[in-house]
């Protein structure tokens, strides 16, 4: 009949604990997932596909775990929840009080006369035989310790990017790398080189993901106004090197006569 309670005993299972140590939250998860695989092979079995189901269980740190879409878990943890999810829906899972437990008997073991007369695993909790809903007051799930061993740390990558002026000669050239030169003069040869390949680049194309420079238009040797212009860069790097704060004071005061001037 309508709103009467009927229940009886259809299937159990249980399983051993593995001799390898294994934590009891990963325990509860085990026997949460076990109960949606027995829950699927009686559907299947009875042929019910559209009947409302509930699952209880007396593990808060379950109820923690099969909704929380915000934390990542480990993957042991990660795959059972996943299997429970698609399994059942996460607002169908209820607290029963660990003595309300008939999953408790067949872990813990009974003696025959205490199953016959007493025991609960057949029968089922007192308050699934009351007439109404069986539906047991919510109970707020456990919320996750940010120490949980099965919450993945949430990894924090910053990264820190750093404006510069395309004119401004980069500070590579230090002395240490003049040192390598015995005259000035192959010096200033190298880094007019340098210069030069620098504009092809500057002019070339990309080519699957790199850079290619533009096919080499300069004559053989390097000439007067390139090794002029080689010589004023190593000076300006040396300056940048030696007086930066002084560079950076010119170039400031500088910027603040352009930007007066441009509002006039």
């Amino acid at each position: 009949m309508r709103d009467e309670a009927h229940c009886s005993f259809v299937m159990g299972k249980a399983r051993v604990t593995p001799l390898k140590h294994v934590t009891l939250m990963r325990l509860e998860l085990a026997a949460a997932t076990v109960s949606t695989r027995t829950s699927e092979f009686l559907r299947a079995e009875l042929s019910y596909q559209k009947i409302q189901e509930y699952f209880w269980t007396d593990s808060k740190i379950v109820l923690g775990y099969v909704p929380n879409d915000a934390r990542r878990f480990h993957v042991y943890v990660a795959n059972r929840v996943q299997q429970i999810r698609d399994s059942s829906d996460p607002n169908s899972w209820q607290y029963v009080d660990t003595s309300c437990n008939p999953a408790d008997e067949a872990s813990r073991g009974l003696m025959v006369k205490q199953l016959v007369e007493k025991s609960c695993w057949l029968t089922g909790p007192e308050f699934l035989q009351m007439d109404g809903p069986t539906v047991t007051p919510k109970v707020a799930a456990q919320k996750l310790d940010e120490a949980d061993p099965e919450v993945k740390q949430a990894a924090v990558l910053s990264t820190c990017t750093e404006a510069t002026n395309e004119n401004q000669f980069p500070d590579y050239f230090e002395k240490c790398r003049l040192d390598r030169f015995s005259t000035w003069h192959r010096a200033k040869r190298a880094i007019a080189n340098c210069l030069r390949y620098k504009t092809r680049l500057r002019q070339g194309k990309v080519v699957n993901g790199y850079k290619v420079p533009v096919v080499a238009v300069h004559p053989p040797h390097v000439s007067v106004e390139e090794m002029e212009e080689a010589e004023t860069e190593i000076l300006k790097s040396l300056q940048l090197q030696h007086f930066k704060s002084e560079v950076q004071a010119l170039q400031q005061v500088k910027q603040r006569v352009s930007s007066q001037a441009e509002s006039q």
